[in-house]
Order: structure tokens, then C-alpha cells, then sequence
């Protein structure tokens, strides 16, 4: 599925400016985009009343409203409607404080470019979609949804991560699937000691409409423990492509099955993946403390980015496969990747390979080691309603 269309409301007096936004979003080489200015707030309410756009562009100076107030009134009329304010340099404070009150960006006129206003739109819609998701979750009283796990680049430890992971939740009582979003063989079966006949590939054999919950749950695996897991395929005549749309439907009706559904998507993911990224209620990104992980997570990011998965991206999991770290430290991660990291998952390779020959993962073999709790706070906090920055690193 490509990135979805936008509708855009630009509110500006000056008519210059206005063209050049437009010829900006032109040059962007963007169909999806549509934009339609009006030059005051007044106008401005009865678009919005109207229906049928997605964000508005706010310039904080119009006929009959200057600064802060601006965005106030339109705030005020229309809460539920994102908004990216437009400043110039000498009011850029004003734009900030705008953000602090509930804007989703601001960007400085004289300073924009055709991509990074696009850019700037694409995120404000996203986050604004995930905000909304939310504050549903939050309405509702319950914890969901999708939680997807992604690797910077192979070996980084994502399915060893997610199986743990969604173990912890379903020792804890939680009603917890484990999804192995792969149309080629992965690990799960390794670190379950389980080889199902009927796995995913059954599944994309279906068309999206067709994925309902009963059909997925004739293909889940279930655990002793009460996970329940969809397996990838498991021999090489069962290879499929997964269609961003079965992705889609998969996360969907998982999601809809039990409390928490944990997603393993490899590294460079597919259109496929990201699709199930952008339809899951969180996403992880996985790395080592090392060079070249960071480097393949600043580029891994920034396709994600691209593909519109940012409202959904919560941060990412350190993931220390040797002893003794040989690269950045969590500072260097967030000032490089602009993410709070969000769990650090210590050294277990001899817990991990003895789970592997087992065929049960470490938090149940050895529940009191590091690596266990780790995995189990972590389980705690980033399925929370809402994720508090951790404080101890």
C-alpha cells in the first residue's frame, strides 16, 4: 500500500507565500498531496466544517489575529484537527509555545523546503493518528494492539526478543500472540522446538478479506504456557509473498484476538512489514550497541520515515549480544537516531543457547536471570497505556 493521500488547509493572508507553499509541495513530485488555501480564520472554520481535510497550515499572522492567539482559536473550534504552524524567524518562540499548547510541528518560512515541508506534513498526520489511537485505547480502559519488532540488520536477536517478550506477557496472565511476519523460513521454530504443519503461508494462500479470525486461529500454535504463535513458513516449498494488504489483515485480526499481539519483522523489511508497522499500535526498532548497527538504524529510520511508519514509532530496544559493549553508548543512540531508548536487553548467550536446545525461552527456563527481568520490565513498560521514559539509564 503506498502512503496515503493528504489533504492539506493552508491558512495564509499573504498570497506570495501561498504560492510559493503550493509550488513548493508541486516540486515535491507528490500527486497524493492536494492543498487548498484560504487567507482567515473565518474561512478557515467553515473548510474545516466542511469536511475532507487532513491537517492545516497555519500562518500565525492573519486579518484579525496575531500570534499565539491564532492558534488558539483554531485550536479552540477544532481540537481534533492536527496542526503545523507557520513562522517567521522573528516569531519562532511564539511557534514553539504553539507546539507546547497542542500543535503537532512548527517550521520558519524563510527555512522550508519542498521536502521538508512534506516531511513536516507526512509526521504531524501520523502522530496524529497515533495520538488518537491512544487516547481510543485510553477510552476504552484496555491495553491493545499490535506491538511490532524490527531489526536494524540481521543477527541483531529480533525473534529471540519477541519470543521472550511476548512469553513474559503470557506468564503474567496476559491473553499474548507471537506473529512471525516472514514469508521464508525464520527461527521461531528453533527457539520453540516446534515445526507446525499449518503456519502463515496457509494463510496468504488466502485473500485479505479472507483473513478472519477463525481462519487464523486454526493455524496458531499453542503453547503450554498460553502463548499462542503464528509461525512462519517452515519448509522452502512454503515460501510465499506476503502482500502489504494480507500484512495488513494479519495484524488486524491478531490484534483483535487477545490482549497483546508481538510482531517480528526481519531487517530491511519489505513493503509488506512496513505495512504491518504502520498498521500495529507500536513500533520497536532493535539494535546493537555497535557502528555499524547505528549506522543501518539512521538508514533504516529514515525509510520509515519515508513510508509514513512515524506516529507508531516509539523508540528503540538496545539489544547487547556481547559482553562487553564496542560502540556507542545510549547517548550516542538517541543523539543519532533522535529516539529515547526505551529497554536495554542484556548479554544471555548461554541462557539463550540453552533455551534453543530446550525449546523454551529463557524467561521460563531461567526466570530470575538478568535477561529475564529485563525482558520482563520491559514487557511491563512498553505495554503500558502510555510509555514513561526510563530514568535509570
Amino acid at each position: 500500500m503506498q502512503d496515503r493521500s493528504i489533504s492539506i488547509l493552508l491558512v495564509e493572508d499573504n498570497p506570495g507565500d501561498a504560492r510559493l507553499l503550493r509550488e513548493m509541495l508541486n516540486d515535491a513530485g507528490r500527486a497524493d498531496i492536494s492543498l487548498h488555501h484560504v487567507p482567515d480564520l473565518a474561512q478557515a472554520f467553515q473548510s474545516i466544517e466542511s469536511g475532507g481535510f487532513d491537517i492545516v497550515l497555519l500562518d500565525l499572522g492573519l486579518p484579525g489575529s496575531r500570534g499565539l492567539e491564532t492558534f488558539r482559536k483554531l485550536h479552540g473550534e477544532h481540537p481534533g484537527m492536527p496542526v503545523v504552524v507557520l513562522s517567521g524567524l522573528d516569531d519562532e518562540q511564539v511557534a514553539i509555545s504553539a507546539v507546547q499548547e497542542g500543535a503537532q510541528d512548527y517550521l520558519v518560512k524563510k527555512q522550508i523546503s519542498g521536502g521538508a515541508l512534506l516531511r513536516a506534513v507526512r509526521y504531524a498526520v501520523e502522530r496524529h493518528m497515533a495520538q488518537e489511537r491512544e487516547l481510543g485505547l485510553m477510552r476504552r480502559g484496555g491495553e491493545s494492539g499490535a506491538i511490532a519488532f524490527v531489526g536494524v540488520k540481521g543477527g541483531v536477536g529480533v525473534s529471540t526478543t519477541a519470543i521472550n517478550f511476548a512469553t513474559a506477557l503470557a506468564v503474567k496472565g496476559k491473553s499474548a500472540l507471537a506473529v512471525e511476519m516472514r514469508g521464508r523460513h525464520g527461527t521461531f521454530s528453533t527457539l520453540l522446538g516446534r515445526s507446525p504443519a499449518e503456519n502463515l503461508s496457509h494463510l496468504i494462500a488466502l485473500g485479505p478479506g479472507q483473513i478472519s479470525q477463525e481462519a487464523v486461529g486454526a493455524r496458531l500454535f499453542r503453547t503450554p504456557y498460553g502463548l499462542r504463535v503464528l509461525f512462519g513458513p517452515q519448509e522452502a516449498r512454503q515460501e510465499v509473498e506476503i502482500s502489504p494488504e494480507q500484512a495488513a489483515a494479519i495484524v488486524d485480526v491478531t490484534s483483535r484476538m487477545g490482549d497483546h499481539t508481538i510482531i517480528d519483522i526481519p531487517a530491511c523489511p519489505s513493503e509488506a512489514g512496513r505495512e504491518a508497522m504502520r498498521s500495529s499500535w507500536r513500533v520497536f526498532m532493535l539494535l546493537e550497541p555497535e557502528p555499524a548497527s547505528l549506522r543501518s538504524a539512521q538508514v533504516e529510520l529514515d525509510a520509515l520515515r519515508t513510508a509514513g511508519v512515524t506516529g507508531q514509532l516509539m523508540g528503540a530496544i538496545i539489544v547487547n549480544r556481547a559482553a562487553v559493549p564496542v560502540g556507542p553508548n545510549l547517548q550516542d543512540v538517541r543523539d543519532g537516531l533522535g529516539l529515547e531508548v526505551q529497554a536495554v536487553i542484556p548479554p544471555a548467550a548461554e541462557a539463550c543457547a540453552a533455551a534453543q536446545r530446550s525449546g523454551t525461552p529463557v524467561v521460563l527456563t531461567q526466570p530470575d536471570s538478568v535477561y529475564a527481568t529485563a525482558i520482563s520490565e520491559a514487557a511491563d513498560r512498553l505495554t503500558a497505556l502510555q510509555i514513561v521514559a526510563p530514568s535509570m539509564w
